[in-house]
């Protein structure tokens, strides 16, 4: 029973916190943010599987990072979305890249990126053709 005791107090104590530090291996490019960053917008896939009451195990490691098989060009303008409290910050990304910021935030369940990459995309084309 002592050896029980002693090893149960022996494992981490530490309780997983909005403020974890994530590695992320995102197409082979590596992004390192915090769990609350990813968990930004609820409901979405990303809040899902990092979230401190996740239903799901651990994502798993893959060479130092969790593995994302999503294309890291774009995922970076997802992650300046969600770091900035799930809003456009300074220079607006081209209609390419919203389109494909779209696309992306539809994968992972973020409802409101998908809508305002949508109605910038739709202001950035109105702009355009009133030049």
């Amino acid at each position: 029973l002592m050896v029980l005791v002693e090893a149960c107090m022996s494992l981490p104590t530490k309780l997983p916190s909005m403020d974890d530090v994530i590695k992320l291996n995102v197409g082979g490019t590596f992004f390192v943010t915090t769990r609350g960053t990813l968990c930004a917008e609820d409901g979405s896939m990303l809040a899902t599987k990092f979230g401190i009451d996740s239903p799901f195990a651990p994502p798993v490691e893959y060479e130092g990072g969790v593995f994302l098989d999503r294309n890291p060009d774009v995922f970076k303008h997802v992650l300046d979305y969600l770091r900035n409290e799930c809003k456009f910050v300074g220079q607006l990304p081209g209609n390419e890249i919203l389109s494909k910021m779209a696309a992306e935030a539809d994968y992972f369940g973020l409802k409101a990126l998908v809508r305002a990459c949508t109605l910038t995309e739709t202001k950035v084309k109105v702009k355009k053709e009133e030049k």
